[in-house]
């Protein structure tokens, strides 16, 4: 198994001195570099915790909230086209000033109903919300 930058990996002695520390793909672990891993594991630890409080506030904000969508409609007020999970999920993205945080809007398939609809609207980490769809006539 390979090793990425910042791990700590255990090899043989001859393997390390004879090939890795020689071509640098490897050093030995001081006791500076050590302290140094310890700190930087636990400041990605405290910035993932800060991500998910972050992401559990933008599914309370979101929790409930109504997106109206609007599409052009024939004589019998039927719809011409749909709203699809990227529709949805671009918009929820938006209003709630996501950024680049990942998110998915867990529909089966395109809403092509007047009306309210609610969908499951997924975060990352397992953080999810629901929403209202509300499509309506163009006028």
């Amino acid at each position: 198994m390979g090793a990425k930058k910042g791990q700590v990996k255990e090899v043989s002695s001859g393997h390390a001195l004879n090939f890795l520390i020689p071509k640098g793909i490897a050093k030995a672990l001081s006791k500076e570099d050590e302290v140094r891993l310890a700190i930087s594991v636990a400041n990605k630890e405290i910035a993932e915790k800060e991500r998910i409080k972050k992401l559990e506030e933008y599914a309370r904000k979101g929790k409930g909230m109504v997106f109206e969508f609007y599409l052009p409609v024939d004589a019998k007020g039927h719809p011409f086209g749909s709203v699809n999970k990227d529709m949805i999920a671009g918009e929820i993205s938006t209003r709630l000033e996501l950024g680049e945080e990942k998110i998915e809007a867990r529909m089966p398939k395109p809403i092509k109903e007047m009306g309210d609809h609610q969908i499951v609207i997924a975060l990352s980490h397992g953080i999810t919300f629901e929403v209202s769809i509300r499509l309506l006539p163009q006028q």
